[in-house]
């Protein structure tokens, strides 16, 4: 099995959030928006500091 050598973040949905481990082989932004698209109901990713890494934008 591949190591996971990237940051853990936390992916906030309307009624609750939980904790994913990045693979590291992008910056975390995009690791961020890459995961974001294939999970529907995103509103948005952070990192344990609090830094908003991807955010849901408004159609």
């Amino acid at each position: 099995m591949e190591e996971l050598t990237g940051i853990v973040a936390l992916f906030f949905r309307d009624d609750m959030f939980y904790p994913a481990q990045f693979h590291g082989k992008k910056p975390p932004e995009l690791e961020a928006a890459d995961h974001a698209v294939l999970n529907p109901g995103t509103r948005r990713v952070e990192t344990v500091d609090g830094v908003v890494l991807w955010q849901e934008t408004k159609q």
